[in-house]
């Protein structure tokens, strides 16, 4: 091993005395070095000429690949040793062999600039068509990495410059992209068409304008380079520089009257997203060519609902500077005020409301700021309406309060704000939930604790019947379950079905739920005062249709009481599993 890697460090320092007393004393030299490369590929990167020398005359294998798939001819070409590729291209290493990405050494030669490492690979007539894994010849390369002279050779050798790769670019789109506007300058010397467009539908033009490369655009400009063209989104070199906040190639499109109300194919016209972007100062500009800002998307947003939206105070105000509309609505009824309300961006509400918003608006789903504030958690955009009179018993198309959104979503000290209001917690929704319902269901523990500080009824039943009990024992929310009982909650309730905590656990699987409730005393079998249990009051009550459905029921059941045994882990607890549903199987079996 010590041998090996004093040959490794000499190899890496081209100390030939070093490397022939190595070689002289037994080294295999095609041995794998640690760098998982051998010697002649380490030589070839570091540009070792005499130590290669040395090394071909081992036979040294020359076609050997690491693990990106390059052989000592791609490391050398790519480092730009050009004598020790000559060595390699003396002994016919291939030059047409390809990399893990698809790549001849000609197309690292071109990649990296290096013109007589180029001119020496083309000497031996290496393809300069050939495409790589996403599909670019070593003319894309050259021109997307701003090679100049490089590319200027492979376009003496006659390199076609319309090749498009993988995503439809051509060596002309890619020198755009990246601002080369000298690369691109000779591209357009050799009649490059400045209109073609990629995959996306984007030409030239608008890959300069969204990298807001403006003396590349205003080359592309002066060979009168389409302004108005869209891409499959449907924008325009307008857009994209708008969206990107590039004020000076902006300034350079509407110089040349680029249309600044053309919309997207989401409606959206470079105002709408300079203001979502918060582009202030290019939305300056557009305004100062009247823009229109009352202009609607797809989806009904103005700029001003976007800037809202995003949280962009000093575009809002731009906007409102504007007489911009804060009453408009958009297709599901939001104005600004809800949005900056929903994303919880106080400086933007602050803003709407010295412009005095309206704060009882609702929306499509009944939803008034406040409720939107307080389902999403926050509390200070909430405290900012309740300190300008915000009513908090309004209620949606559901029937929800804001206090029962932010109960629902478990948001505390939202809840707390509102409570502190003196916000009704015995208020129902329109399937008779009050939010003690709605955190018991959701598994909100210190919600619902709040909530039973505050003396909220835990025996309300909703229109099916369900207490917060029920419901926390369907979800399986053990602990708070274990809250509602330590407050003696009723365990032996029923819903309409005739249902008590435990069935719902046992039908949603719950084993921690329904080991909780036996715990605490639930008697399964749930008997009336006459001792008639549940099941046989489901099979003895009603017609065929209902005595299929409560077998279902009790089929349901057995199944889950059948892989808690399964998963028991104790006997005393197996027996306990199925001991309940023996009593199940023996009461349906006497309705057969």
């Amino acid at each position: 091993m010590s041998e090996v890697t004093a040959f490794e460090s000499a190899i890496t320092a081209g100390d030939l005395a070093k490397v022939t007393q190595a070689l002289d004393g037994g080294q295999d030299v095609n041995e794998r070095l640690s760098s998982g490369r051998m010697a002649c590929q380490e030589a070839a990167m570091k540009g070792h000429k005499e130590v290669m020398q040395l090394l071909i005359d081992r036979e040294a294998d020359l076609e050997v690949t690491d693990e990106d798939g390059r052989t000592p001819c791609h490391l050398a070409a790519a480092a730009g040793h050009k004598e020790v590729l000559q060595l390699l291209l003396d002994k016919s290493a291939s030059i047409e062999v390809t990399d893990k990405d698809g790549r001849t050494p000609c197309h690292l030669a071109a990649a990296a600039g290096h013109k007589e490492v180029l001119q020496l690979l083309l000497d031996k007539t290496a393809s300069i068509e050939v495409t790589d894994k996403d599909g670019r010849t070593p003319c894309h390369l050259a021109a997307a990495a701003g090679h100049k002279e490089v590319l200027q050779l492979l376009l003496d050798k006659s390199a076609n410059i319309e090749v498009t790769d993988k995503d439809g670019r051509t060596p002309c789109h890619l020198a755009a992209a990246a601002g080369h506007k000298e690369v691109l300058q000779l591209l357009l010397d050799k009649t490059a068409s400045i209109e073609v467009t990629d995959e996306d539908g984007r030409t030239p033009c608008h890959l300069a304008a969204a990298a807001g490369h403006k003396e590349v655009l205003q080359l592309l400009l002066d060979k009168t380079a389409s302004i108005e063209v869209t891409d499959k989104d449907g924008r325009t070199p307008c857009h994209l520089a708008a969206a990107a906040g590039h004020k000076e190639v902006l300034q350079l499109l509407l110089d040349k009257s680029a249309s600044i109300e053309v919309t997207d194919k989401d409606g959206r016209t470079p105002c709408h997203l300079a203001a979502a972007a918060g582009h202030k100062e290019v939305l300056q500009l557009l305004l100062d060519k009247t823009a229109s800002i009352e202009v609607t998307d797809k989806d009904g947003h103005t700029p001003c609902h976007l800037a809202a939206a995003a949280g962009y105070k000093e575009v809002l105000q731009l906007l409102l500077d504007k007489s911009a509309s804060i009453e408009v609505t958009d297709k599901d009824g939001h104005t600004p005020c809800h949005l900056a309300a929903a994303a919880g961006h106080k400086e933007v509400l602050q803003l709407l409301l010295d412009k005095s918003a309206n704060i009882e608006v609702t929306d499509k789903d009944g939803h008034t700021p406040c409720h939107l504030a307080a389902a999403a958690g926050h509390k200070e955009v909430l405290q900012l309406l309740l300190d300008k009179s915000a009513n908090i018993e309004v209620t949606d198309k559901d029937g929800h309060t804001p206090c029962h959104l932010a109960a629902a979503a478990g948001h505390k000290e939202v809840l707390q704000l509102l409570l502190d209001k003196s916000a009704n917690i015995e208020v129902t929704d329109e399937d008779g939930r009050t939010p003690c319902h709605l955190a018991a269901a959701a598994g909100h523990k210190e919600v619902l604790q709040l909530l039973l500080d505050k003396s909220a009824n835990i025996e309300v039943t909703d229109k099916d019947g369900h207490t917060p009990c029920h419901l926390a024992a369907a979800a399986g929310h053990k602990e708070v379950l274990q809250l509602l009982l330590d407050k003696t909650a009723n365990i032996e309730v029923t819903d309409k079905k005739g249902h008590s905590p435990c069935h719902l656990a046992v039908l949603g699987g719950r084993k921690d739920a329904v080991q909780l409730l036996l715990d605490r005393g639930a008697d399964f079998r749930c008997p009336d005062a006459a001792g008639v249990t549940w099941l046989v009051r489901a099979l003895s009550t009603g017609g065929p249709a209902q005595g299929q459905q409560a077998r279902q029921t009790a089929d349901a059941m057995c199944a889950h009481l059948r892989a808690f045994a399964a998963g028991a882990t104790s006997r005393s607890e197996a027996d306990q599993w199925r001991g309940l549903k023996a009593w199940i199987e023996v009461t349906v079996d006497m309705f057969e």
